[in-house]
């Protein structure tokens, strides 16, 4: 995915995007302990409200997938 927000500088190309592909490889190659911690322990996430309907999700995905 490449979209630019709001581009903050006139040259460099900076932004507010992240590859996510490139930084997962880069944590597997230098930090594997921690990589496998993201890849292997799922993490809860929770949303409830009241939007047009009343709402209350829970999923558990990991957070590398």
């Amino acid at each position: 995915m490449l979209h630019c927000v709001k581009q903050v500088a006139i040259k460099g190309g900076e932004n507010e995007m992240v590859d996510g592909f490139y930084v997962a490889n880069l944590m597997k190659e230098k930090h594997p302990e921690h990589y496998k911690v993201l890849t292997s322990i799922p993490v809860d996430f929770r949303d409830y409200g009241t939007d047009a309907y009343t709402f209350h999700k829970l999923q558990r995905q990991y957070t590398i997938g």
